[in-house]
């Protein structure tokens, strides 16, 4: 016998929430329905093309991106970061007369994220303080020299009302405003780099919109000092699973490898697949930069809908982690969970108004040793499977 199954509607501390089973530690795989997943890992390809590379060194770019209450302290509701690994991608955060320079120009990869004052949140964007940082990765100095130039050129011609700005520090910067509207766009070039910013306040402030601007400036161009860009020629060789993170993870596609992969999703929305983040990028957005540190977050691993496996610093780390998660789920309903180890199931209310909920309505977390996976299933017969297979990986790959 495998143990007794039991839903736990309330949990003791560290305990997860939903139904579990009690199981051995060490349970026989064999007697675990997988379904259709496999519980063998994939080998990795030793590369993928020069798209699959743009992606990844997006990717390696999303641990040198400032964190903006680091720039202002006020801007403590930090956005999630985003690869832009290409053109059409960048207009997610960029202004849509920008895509032409960056197409000229062949941009090569990027990344960005935003922050607001959390205390002051408002739907209406333009009543608030705000920032969006914009890292854009060219094939060269002089290059990105260009691209800086001319981006601020294309979006200063959105309106007549435009009005050039300096940025205090900043002789190269390019810069601009509208009077009568308490918003700043900020673009300079360092080295292979162009940052391009937007500050907004809900006052009609310049001297505060270009002191942001400027410490904006200050930390991100401080850390991309302290970033390696991969080669240019070297961007098509990027290892497509460099932490063995990825071969833990049930594909998105049974027997195919997940490689990188950018999509959209909802309200311009990006949905990323088939990359390892590192950890300052990993978790953010989910929690606070102190709660993150305080569980040692070391890689977070994105696959298909959804589909996380976390690493965290030690074992029981993962526990208080898998814990948060449970907790954040704590209004669905709890789903009987396949009969392994430390796993709660859930069904979400399915929104008739938003059909992509149909795809993460059903899922699981999974803690193992030191991982946490979120597994999401078509229904609940195939999370349980999927969860199963999941497990049994992560046993078969320890």
């Amino acid at each position: 016998m495998l143990g007794s199954s039991r839903c736990l509607l309330l949990v003791a501390l560290l305990t997860l929430a939903g139904c579990r089973w009690d199981t051995p530690s060490e349970l026989d795989l064999t007697t675990l329905d997988t379904g259709r997943y496999s519980s063998r890992p994939l080998i990795a390809p030793t590369h993928g093309s020069e798209y699959h590379g743009r992606i990844l060194e997006s990717v390696r770019m999303m641990e040198a991106v400032a964190v903006p209450a680091d720039i202002d302290p006020a801007l403590t509701r930090h956005g999630v970061v985003i690869p832009l690994a290409t053109p059409p991608f960048a207009m997610v955060t960029l202004s849509d007369v920008m895509k032409p320079v960056l197409e000229k120009h062949n941009m090569m990869a990027g990344v960005a994220t935003t922050g607001d004052d959390a205390e002051a949140y408002t739907a209406d964007r333009s009543k608030q303080r705000t920032i969006t940082l914009n890292i854009l990765r060219f094939r060269d100095e002089e290059t990105a020299r260009q691209a800086a130039r001319e981006l601020d050129a294309a979006d200063f011609t959105v309106s007549a009302e435009n009005v050039a700005v300096d940025i205090p520090g900043y002789p190269g910067a390019h810069s601009h405003w509208r009077p009568s509207v308490p918003t700043l766009g900020a673009t300079v070039a360092h080295g292979v780099y162009v940052v391009v910013v937007y500050v907004g306040q809900p006052s009609i402030d310049l001297t505060a919109l270009t002191a942001t601007a400027r410490a904006a400036f200050d930390r991100q161009l401080a850390l991309l000092d302290t970033f390696e860009p991969t080669p240019t020629d070297r961007i098509a060789t990027l290892p497509v699973d460099s932490d063995g993170m990825l071969a833990r993870m049930i594909p998105a596609r049974t027997g195919r490898w997940s490689y990188p992969a950018i999509d959209f999703i909802a309200f311009d929305e990006l949905m990323v697949s088939g990359v390892v983040l590192g950890p300052r990028a990993a978790g953010v957005g989910q929690m606070s930069a102190a709660q993150r540190a305080e569980l040692g977050w070391d890689r977070q691993a994105l696959v298909g809908w959804g589909n996380t496996l976390d690493r965290l610093r030690d074992p029981e780390a993962a526990r208080r982690y898998a814990a948060m998660v449970a907790e954040s789920r704590s209004t669905d309903e709890p789903l009987t969970a396949p009969p392994i180890p430390e796993t709660t199931c859930f069904r979400a209310p399915l929104n008739e108004k938003l059909p992509i909920t149909r795809f993460v309505r059903h899922s699981c977390v999974l803690t193992y040793d030191r991982y946490v996976a979120i597994v999401y299933g078509a229904d609940d017969d195939d999370v349980r499977r999927k969860t199963a297979a999941q497990y049994a990986l992560l046993r078969n790959t320890r």
